[in-house]
């Protein structure tokens, strides 16, 4: 990789982890001006042509380079992330079955809510379209707390539909717990835990209006990726608090133990 001159070979690059504070700082800096660079230019030209294109139309790049004497070119020490996604085989116990089949025929009342069909987009665009899903994924957790007031108390459902309703976390820290409570469904009034569920909830709430006004344009698939974790623990709590006990078995261990210990 290096001579003994601790010249780094032909073709040979580095783990920018290797290397001082000071100088990945140095780096960072210069790649990131290249980056913002490169795709204001694309954005201005998308914007001006009208191209129909990709909103992130750089989607992979060739990295940086550098030379001691401009003849030979070595790349810029980098990481390499990846996400990688496993789909399990489809393989489940008969219980799962039978739960199916309850649902589809001793309760045809029953459908799956709008808030898991509109989690479900969210989270299918978090890599591409981080703010849209966003915006929708709080949207998700929104309808799926209307629907729950409304299958406990169907006369409060028009005027969430037809007045402003209160904050998405308000409503769950202080309306369902009383609600489920007055129901008989719970002995004691538990909001959710602040750690994960409240905290992430609100950092998520100001950034989607600081999309939905404009301010913030770009957002990190890590943000977007952790706000829509939270939400979908809120989306099967609250099949739990609707009498579908199966949905605790997809609330992570750790909220669901702070939230209906």
């Amino acid at each position: 990789m290096v001579d003994e001159d601790f010249y780094v070979k032909d073709n040979w690059g580095i783990v920018i982890d290797w290397l001082p504070g000071w100088l990945k700082q140095y780096i960072d800096g210069i790649r990131n001006k290249l980056y913002e660079a490169t795709r204001r230019a694309v954005r201005i030209a998308r914007w001006r042509l009208a191209l129909s294109v990709h909103h992130r139309p750089i989607r992979s790049a060739q990295g940086e380079k550098w030379s001691y004497d401009g003849v030979a070119w070595h790349p810029v020490p980098t990481n390499i992330h990846a996400h990688i996604e496993m789909v399990p085989e489809n393989i489940f116990p008969p219980h799962f079955v039978r739960d199916i089949g309850r649902l589809l025929e001793e309760i045809p009342s029953v459908t799956e809510p709008l808030g898991h069909e509109l989690f479900r987009e969210a989270w299918n665009q978090r890599h591409d379209n981080p703010r849209s899903a966003l915006i929708l994924g709080i949207a998700s957790a929104e309808a799926r707390v209307k629907e729950l007031i409304g299958r406990l108390e169907p006369g409060a459902l028009w005027l969430l539909e037809n007045v402003t309703s209160p904050p998405l976390p308000s409503m769950l820290k202080n309306y369902i717990p009383e609600l489920l409570v007055r129901h008989g469904i719970r002995t004691q009034p538990l909001p959710p835990p602040n750690n994960p569920i409240m905290q992430q909830l609100d950092a998520g709430i100001k950034l989607r209006n600081k999309v939905a006004h404009g301010v913030h344009r770009d957002i990190r698939f890590e943000t977007v990726n952790g706000l829509l974790l939270t939400i979908r623990d809120i989306q099967w709590m609250l099949d739990v608090f609707s009498g579908q006990e199966w949905a605790r078995y997809y609330v992570r261990p750790e909220v669901l133990a702070r939230w209906d210990p």
